[in-house]
C-alpha cells in the first residue's frame, strides 16, 4: 500500500500573514469565501497541523483566475487529492494554486458542494490577524462548520472511503477538543436533522464507524421526513456495533520513544498487536520518509496478519492519536495529528504535514 503525504512543502519562511494573504486578494475582488478543513479546526483550538489551505468560494474558476492574475500559479499535479483522498474532478471539482512565495498550496472548493453555501445571509467569523489587524480572515461559525461536515460525511459517495474517513476524523476532532460541543444545548444551534447526531455522540456512540454512519443516515432522513422524534439516545447501549465496536480493546498509550534525534515522538499503542491477539489493531505513524511501528520494517504486513477478517470487514476502526513532531526545519515543535481507519483493506494513514 502506498503512503502519500499530500501537502506543499515551502521554504519555511512564511507565517500566518503569508498563509492568509490569499484572503486579502479575494476580499479586494469582492469574492465571498470561507476558510475550511484543518485551518478551520485550528481556529477552534483543535491541536492539529495545517496542510494545504482549503477555501470555499462560489465559483472556483473565477476565483482561480483572480489569483492567477496576481501571481498564484496552477498546480497541475496528479492524482487529484482532497486531503489524502484521491477524487475525480467531475465528482469533487477543485482548483489548486501555489502562492507567489511558493509557501502555500491553496485549494479552492465550491461552497455549495461542501454544504456551506455563501449567500448574502451567510454568517462568518471575521478574525483579524495579530500580525496584520487590517486583514480579517473569514472562518465558518462552529455550528455551520459542524453541520456542513456532518452532511458531507453522511452524503459522501460510498466509493470514496478515504475521503469519508477524513471527514469523520474532523468531526471527531471537534467533539474531542471543542468544549461547546460537550454541551447538550449546543444542538439548538445545529440544523434540526443533525441534532440526534449530536445527542448520540454525547451519549457515547463511537463516531466514524460504518454502523454509526448507516444509523445516523437513516435517522437524518427520518427527521427530514417528519418520521422521527428526538431523544437523548437513539439506540440501546447494549448495541455493541454502535457503542463498543472495538470489543473492549484498550487504547491506552504504552510509552513514548524519541526517534531520529527528536524529530518525531511516536506514541505507541496497542500492545496486543505485538502480542499477536486476533483482535489487535495497531497504529502506524509517518515520519515524513518512513512508516514506523514498533520498529517493524513491514508494519502493514504485521497489522494485516494480526487483525481478523471479521473485524476488517466490520468497521472503519475510527480512532486517532496526537503525535508530537518537529517541523521540517527542526526548530519549532508542533502537534501532528493522524487519523487511521480500516475498511476491508490495510490500515490507512490520512494525514501528514507541518504547522505553518
Amino acid at each position: 500500500m502506498e503512503f502519500r503525504l499530500n501537502y506543499h512543502l515551502g521554504t519555511g519562511g512564511g507565517g500566518r500573514e503569508t498563509r492568509y494573504s490569499v484572503c486579502q486578494v479575494l476580499i479586494d475582488n469582492c469574492v465571498p469565501h470561507a476558510i475550511w478543513f484543518e485551518d478551520a479546526l485550528v481556529h477552534y483550538d483543535v491541536p492539529t497541523a495545517v496542510f494545504d489551505l482549503y477555501i470555499l468560494v462560489d465559483d472556483i474558476d473565477m476565483a482561480a483566475k483572480i489569483l492567477a492574475k496576481v501571481g498564484w500559479h496552477f498546480d497541475m499535479q496528479i492524482p487529484h487529492l482532497i486531503g489524502n483522498a484521491e477524487v475525480h474532478l467531475l465528482v469533487f471539482p477543485h482548483k489548486r494554486l501555489i502562492s507567489p512565495d511558493d509557501e502555500t498550496r491553496t485549494v479552492l472548493l465550491p461552497a455549495a458542494d461542501w454544504k456551506f453555501p455563501l449567500t448574502s445571509n451567510t454568517q462568518l467569523e471575521l478574525v483579524p490577524l495579530k500580525v496584520m489587524p487590517s486583514l480579517k480572515v473569514p472562518f465558518p461559525p462552529l455550528a455551520g462548520f459542524l453541520d456542513a461536515l456532518i452532511e458531507s460525511w453522511l452524503d459522501c459517495p460510498s466509493n470514496y472511503e478515504t475521503l469519508s474517513l477524513v471527514l469523520a476524523c474532523q468531526i471527531s476532532y471537534l467533539y474531542a477538543h471543542v468544549p461547546a460541543l460537550k454541551q447538550k444545548s449546543f444542538a439548538e444551534q445545529l440544523r434540526y436533522e443533525h441534532r440526534q447526531f449530536h445527542f448520540d455522540v454525547l451519549a457515547g456512540m463511537e463516531t466514524g464507524t460504518i454502523p454509526f454512519r448507516r444509523h445516523q443516515l437513516a435517522i437524518r432522513d427520518a427527521l427530514l421526513q417528519g418520521q422521527y422524534e428526538l431523544r437523548d439516545c437513539s439506540a440501546s447501549r447494549d448495541n455493541k456495533d454502535l457503542f463498543n465496536p472495538f470489543g473492549g480493546i484498550s487504547f491506552e498509550p504504552l510509552r513514548k520513544e524519541q526517534h531520529d534525534e527528536g524529530k518525531v515522538h511516536i506514541v505507541k499503542i496497542m500492545s496486543n498487536l505485538q502480542a499477536g491477539s486476533d483482535d489487535a489493531t495497531g497504529i502506524t505513524c509517518l515520519d515524513r520518509e518512513a512508516v514506523i511501528s514498533y520498529g517493524q520494517s513491514n508494519p502493514i504486513g504485521l497489522w494485516n496478519s494480526r487483525v481478523s477478517d471479521r473485524r476488517k470487514r466490520g468497521y472503519h476502526g475510527e480512532f486517532y492519536d496526537i503525535l508530537r513532531t518537529y517541523d521540517a526545519f527542526g526548530d519549532m515543535s508542533s502537534q501532528m495529528t493522524f487519523f487511521l481507519g480500516t475498511q476491508s483493506r490495510d490500515i490507512a494513514s490520512l494525514h501528514g504535514g507541518v504547522t505553518n
